[in-house]
């Protein structure tokens, strides 16, 4: 019940923090203020004359999160990065899951939590909520959420 209850508050949160640009209609100015954003179409773009969008070939940077702990079992993956202005900190919510090797399917799924001040350098804080291998020293926000076999 209680990571139910913890599943539903975190999904929540996560879809009020888009909502403000999902209400958005497509003639009304959305105020960015100083933040950055990522422009891979015209949704943000009030018009176009004389420019064009262009995306670059990526360029392999320094790696900014390795997930070398044993919670986060063979596999991280559906990333969700915020940021909170008024703390000054990116929060990063991610799946772990350890799927057997040469099984369809897999064993349960993990939330996990990282923060960082820059985006770029992240810490996993102790949060203490779940228990994993007799320890709760953990970023594990929410555990046991699906027994990943059919």
């Amino acid at each position: 019940m209680h990571n139910t209850t913890r599943l539903l508050t975190v999904l929540i949160l996560i879809s009020c923090c888009g909502s403000r640009l999902a209400l958005a209609q497509p003639s009304d100015v959305i105020d960015l203020g100083s933040r950055r954003e990522l422009f891979i179409d015209d949704y943000l773009i009030g018009e176009m004359q004389d420019v064009e969008l262009l995306a670059h070939q990526p360029r392999r940077e320094e790696i900014a999160l390795t997930f070398d702990k044993p919670w986060e079992g063979n596999g991280c993956g559906y990333f969700t990065v915020l940021h909170d202005s008024q703390e000054g900190v990116y929060r990063m919510y991610y799946h772990a899951w350890q799927i057997p090797t040469g099984v369809e399917g897999g064993g349960p799924l993990t939330i996990a939590y990282c923060e960082s001040e820059d985006g770029i350098h992240w810490k996993r804080p102790s949060l203490g909520l779940c228990e994993f291998n007799g320890s709760k020293d953990n970023n594990i926000l929410l555990d046991k959420l699906a027994d990943g076999g059919s």
